[in-house]
Order: structure tokens, then C-alpha cells, then sequence
């Protein structure tokens, strides 16, 4: 899913983001917590106890963290790597190399979050742009 979803093995990206707690880890206590978790998070939907300092909290808070760190670094990294600016100097030549480049990219990158970054972050309209915290919702959901 890793693959499809980012282009990325997520085994690899601890390491490649200086972290020392895997992807998988981190998303496992997220949206597979043990009964204790699944119990915070029922009850922190109707009153807010995610802040008691409890080792379940603490875990899942560090996840939390941890998780939107290396997947803040990859969007980052992305958009870097997708930046049309970075093509030709001049406008008209510039935005023709920018859609080569684009293209070329697209079929290195078939991955989801190619696509986010090339047709929402980079969007021609801007309505149809989305921030670097959106696409982070968006990949956030993704089922790793």
C-alpha cells in the first residue's frame, strides 16, 4: 500500500527521517490500540482526556506525533521534487518544461501522493489547490 499510496517503502522511512520508532508502530497504535486504547478513544470522543498522563495516552500521542513527522518530511520532500519553478528561467518556456517535467515525474511516480501534490498542490486554478496540511489529512487516512 506504501508503494501505491507514496511511491515509498514504509519500512524505510524511520530511517530515511531520522526516527527510530517504525511507520507501522506508530500507525498499529493509532487505529489498532488495545482494549484500553479503543476505550480512550471512546470516551475522549465525548469528553477530551487524551492530555491525562497515562501510558495508553502517552502512546498514542507519540504515535500521533510521530506519524505526522515522517509523513510531513515525505509531502515535503515531494513537493521539492515536483516544484515546476525549479524548470527553465524563462514564463513560456518555463511552464512548457514545467508540464514535460510534470509529466515525465507522473510516470516515474504513479503513486497517490504524485497525483495530490501535481494536480492540487500545484493546481492551475487557485480554488483547486490544496495546503500541505490538507494532502497531510488526505495520506493521513490512507489504509497503511
Amino acid at each position: 500500500m506504501g508503494l501505491f499510496a507514496m511511491g515509498l517503502d514504509l519500512d524505510d522511512l524511520p530511517s530515511r527521517y531520522g526516527s527510530n520508532v517504525s511507520f507501522h508502530a506508530c500507525y498499529h497504535e493509532l487505529f489498532e490500540p488495545d482494549g484500553l486504547g479503543q476505550l480512550l478513544i471512546a470516551v475522549n470522543g465525548v469528553v477530551p482526556i487524551r492530555w491525562l498522563p497515562i501510558e495508553a495516552n502517552r502512546r498514542f500521542v507519540n504515535a500521533h506525533k510521530t506519524l505526522r513527522s515522517l509523513l510531513r518530511a515525505v509531502i515535503q520532500e515531494r513537493i521539492r521534487g515536483l516544484d515546476p519553478s525549479k524548470t527553465n528561467n524563462t514564463a513560456v518556456a518555463g511552464e512548457k518544461n514545467a508540464q514535460c517535467e510534470k509529466g515525465r515525474e507522473k510516470e516515474k511516480n504513479k503513486d497517490l501522493l504524485t497525483w495530490m501534490v501535481t494536480e492540487r498542490y500545484y493546481a492551475a486554478k487557485e480554488s483547486d489547490r490544496w495546503a500541505e496540511d490538507e494532502i497531510l489529512d488526505q495520506v493521513r487516512v490512507f489504509p497503511f
